[in-house]
């Protein structure tokens, strides 16, 4: 199973869709606006996706990406992270996000950061 954090900038019409696609057996979502980090600087979002076991999805490709090579040169954990740019077709990214989630597990992502869609 893999347990995705959507950053609070996230589109929600992605969630929907990788939910009506997979089981929740084998995937879930949580928002950052509806957990106690919501509001919180980018590096506190890290932190707790690292510290819960899940997966970052955002659009905040640069600042998101800098602070994982950031926290990656000082020597700190970092999570799985997902940059998917939000000029992206929607159902390009559901695509590869099934598919990630129906073959893979959280561990073949951890502390990995990769673009979506793949």
């Amino acid at each position: 199973m893999i347990h995705f954090l959507a950053d609070e900038n996230f589109d929600n019409k992605i969630v929907r869709g990788l939910m009506r696609r997979v089981s929740s057996a084998d995937a879930e979502f949580t928002r950052v606006q509806d957990t106690e980090i919501e509001g919180e600087p980018d590096p506190k979002v890290l932190d707790y996706a690292f510290e819960n076991e899940m997966v970052l999805l955002t659009h905040n490709v640069n600042t998101i990406r800098g602070l994982y090579y950031e926290k990656l040169s000082n020597g700190e954990n970092v999570p799985a992270i997902f940059l998917i740019h939000s000029n992206k077709a929607i159902g390009d990214v559901l695509d590869s996000l099934e598919l990630i989630v129906l073959t893979t597990e959280l561990e073949d992502w951890s502390g990995q950061l990769h673009y979506i869609p793949l």
